[in-house]
């Protein structure tokens, strides 16, 4: 998960935890509304469910949790603790698991600031290679589409452009059965392996939205999916 988040020290690490363990004690005792979720990443698609402080002793907290966060805690063997009591998310580690129960024992609390929190939507990565094309006056650049959300694409190409930052163009997007051409805008570029990654910022409000809206919700639903089958 460490990509996911960055630890975050408000006062200090003792202080921290001891502070932590203060608001989820008074969760766990009724004197606080109780909208503790739990939060993990499986293939970059945000898994969320509420859960349920069983027992604090010494700086553990056991906690039921939904039987899909469960398998995704098992995989990462850490998970974020999310209330509106909290300052700051909380990263915990998973030190015991029991998948019959769905029962967690967390330890080594910390706050943490997660970058996604900063995301206006959600992106995805596609089960299937779709490819991609930018091309502008001086610019022709051919690729395949790593990760996309309503508001931006990524593409994975071999071609080493020299594009400036902020350069327009139309951006071709094969998403399998529809076509579609979106103005776009380039933010970045990075390497990722041997190719080059492209992040490009789409024009909202254009008729394409609905089904790059449709394709992500497919894509949540089928890897949500996939946890469900395998606990």
């Amino acid at each position: 998960m460490l990509k996911f988040y960055d630890r975050l020290t408000e006062y200090n690490a003792e202080t921290d935890e001891e502070q932590i363990i203060e608001t989820l004690t008074a969760i766990l005792l009724d004197q606080l509304d109780d909208d503790l979720m739990l939060q993990n990443f499986y293939q970059d698609v945000p898994v969320c469910f509420k859960a349920a402080i069983n027992r604090i002793e010494d700086g553990q907290v056991d906690v039921t949790a939904h039987k899909v966060q469960t398998r995704v805690m098992g995989i990462e063997k850490q998970t974020l603790i999310r209330s509106t009591h909290l300052i700051h998310p909380v990263i915990a580690q998973v030190r015991q698991l029991d998948t019959r129960t769905n029962v967690v024992e967390l330890s080594q609390l910390a706050y943490a600031w997660v970058p996604s929190d900063r995301r206006r939507f959600v992106r995805v990565h596609l089960r299937e290679h779709h490819a991609a094309a930018f091309k502008n006056n001086h610019f022709h650049l051919q690729g395949t589409i790593w990760n996309i959300s309503i508001g931006g694409v990524a593409v994975l190409s071999e071609q080493v452009e020299k594009i400036t930052r902020g350069s327009q163009g139309m951006l071709h997007l094969d998403l399998g059965e529809v076509q579609v051409d979106v103005p776009a805008t380039l933010l970045r570029m990075s390497d990722k392996g041997d190719l080059k990654k492209y992040v490009f910022e789409l024009k909202r409000g254009g008729e394409f939205e609905p089904e790059i809206s449709r394709l992500i919700t497919d894509r949540q639903n089928e890897i949500i999916q996939e946890l469900t089958n395998q606990t």
